[in-house]
């Protein structure tokens, strides 16, 4: 994917994974938390689709809220394509635990 592909899709994420968390009252609850805190945001390369689902199932199942992206296909991948996972929020000392030395994109 080009880099703004790239830009578009996790900006996908990152709005689906919002709204996810506006449903619930104590998620609400760490939205507002990561709010006031300077909404501080990472991203992270993974090396296949594999891993990103992975990394994706590790966070989900320590209750953290993800989101996946999948791409309709108009443009420069195929439909459906898994492109980009947004995970969080979550306190800045367990990013690493979750991504496990991943290098920054």
């Amino acid at each position: 994917m080009s880099v703004g592909k790239i830009a578009a899709q996790t900006g996908h994420a990152i709005l689906g994974n919002y709204q996810l968390l506006q449903k619930s009252q104590y998620e609400m609850q760490l939205l507002n938390q990561w709010k006031q805190k300077g909404s501080q945001k990472a991203a992270f390369k993974v090396n296949s689709k594999e891993q990103m689902l992975s990394i994706q199932q590790k966070a989900s199942s320590q209750g953290i809220s993800t989101y996946i992206v999948c791409d309709a296909g108009k443009t420069q991948i195929e439909p459906g394509s898994i492109t980009v996972c947004a995970i969080g929020p979550l306190k800045s000392e367990n990013v690493d635990k979750i991504v496990e030395g991943l290098q920054h994109f």
